[in-house]
């Protein structure tokens, strides 16, 4: 049986996505240190076996996971302006601690 020429990029455009997809959804999970609650070695298989779903798969419950994750970052706080720890004016007037100034400066 001959392949028509025309199935050559349509091979090639299918193909190359679903391998580049699957060699970035398992660099994902190799570097990964997200609890799915499922083992690493079920998602190596899913997206092995499966290749176009697996993945993305991965990258849904991936995200998923992240959004739902509760954030544990502190509230940043602003520092009235001009007192900056380590400016120049700071370290020559005050020294590293504040209080008053080093004698010779």
């Amino acid at each position: 049986m001959i392949i028509p020429s025309a199935f050559d990029p349509v091979w090639f455009l299918v193909t190359h996505p679903l391998a580049i997809l699957t060699v970035t959804a398992l660099g994902s999970l190799v570097r990964s240190d997200e609890d799915t609650g499922l083992p690493a070695i079920f998602w190596l298989l899913v997206i092995m076996l499966v290749p176009g779903l697996g993945a993305l798969g991965w990258f849904v419950l991936k995200r998923t996971i992240r959004v739902m994750r509760p954030t544990t970052r502190e509230p940043v706080v602003a520092r009235p302006t001009g007192t900056a720890v380590g400016s120049q004016r700071h370290d020559r007037t005050h020294g590293s601690r504040g209080g008053t100034p080093r004698p010779g400066y």
